[in-house]
């Protein structure tokens, strides 16, 4: 993970990274050490993992998300909208089985209107839950049992929100790239032209914004309810209110179809609200 973006990797650093095969727990999770020493990528025999969001313009598209990535793109980062497609999948899916009505609503269902994806670098997904199931006192507890480890549901800044507590990560086998994996001797494609200027734009990001995402529950109104249309989002077919341009007109003007910058070469999380 250092040779990718040209650092340096001090012994006792490595030391410390390699600690566990020598029998000290140091970082057991290699997302720790990312983590702990502002690493974005970890590289493993089996998988690419990222700790962190780079937000970056020029690499993350407002497109639908292709999971069959080639090569050439997995030192590419994750982009906030694959790690936030994963939590709308996981929730619609419990909703589905458990007969749970919802409305996609504001900056997702924009995403879904304009691309018929997630807007990258956003941090959230909304999502709109009827009165009688927003302000029952078991709804988020059964929802927490149905969703398992992999999510916290609660109130967190005051909001209902179900957070992940997964890393993001891309599968693949470094097997074929490998000359010695302890060494990181990765060679030809993986560390390409392409992904060595690329991963030049995010070494300098810091990591004060919220690193995985999250999604949000919004009480919606009964007039919202009054029939229903649908949406596409990387494929899904998701449920939103009836006329979903004429909600997004009275909640952010006419010109919300057109994204506020355009420029690719912005950079950085702070920004984020003026894409939308």
């Amino acid at each position: 993970m250092a040779k990718f973006g040209n650092l340096f990797l001090s012994d006792d650093l490595h030391k410390v990274d390699r600690g566990i095969q020598e029998g000290e727990f140091n970082f057991s999770d290699p997302a720790l050490f990312g983590n702990d020493h502002g690493v974005l990528r970890i590289v493993q025999e089996d998988r690419i993992e990222w700790t962190d969001c780079v937000a970056n313009g020029r690499i993350c598209k407002e497109e639908p998300y292709n999971k069959t990535t080639p090569l050439l793109r997995l030192g590419m980062p994750i982009c906030c909208s694959v790690v936030l497609d994963e939590i709308l999948r996981d929730l619609v899916n419990v909703f589905h089985k458990k007969g749970i009505n919802y409305l996609v609503l504001y900056g997702t269902l924009i995403g879904a209107m304009r691309s018929k994806t997630i807007i990258p670098w956003t941090n959230d997904v909304d999502i709109g839950l009827r009165k009688e199931d927003f302000r029952n006192t078991t709804f988020f507890g059964s929802l927490q049992k149905d969703l398992g480890k992999k999510y916290l549901v609660g109130i967190y800044s005051g909001m209902p929100r179900m957070l992940p507590v997964f890393q993001p990560y891309t599968k693949l086998s470094a097997s074929p790239y490998n000359s010695g994996f302890c060494e990181m001797q990765l060679k030809g494609e993986f560390f390409s032209d392409e992904v060595i200027k690329s991963i030049a734009n995010m070494l300098s990001l810091g990591t004060l914004w919220r690193r995985s995402g999250y999604l949000d529950f919004y009480v919606t109104e009964d007039s919202w309810w009054n029939g229903y249309s649908t949406v596409e989002i990387n494929g899904m077919k998701l449920v939103t209110v009836k006329d979903p341009h004429g909600f997004l007109v009275d909640h952010y003007g006419k010109d919300y179809i057109v994204p506020s910058v355009k420029n690719e070469s912005w950079n950085g999380f702070e920004s984020w609200k003026g894409y939308v």
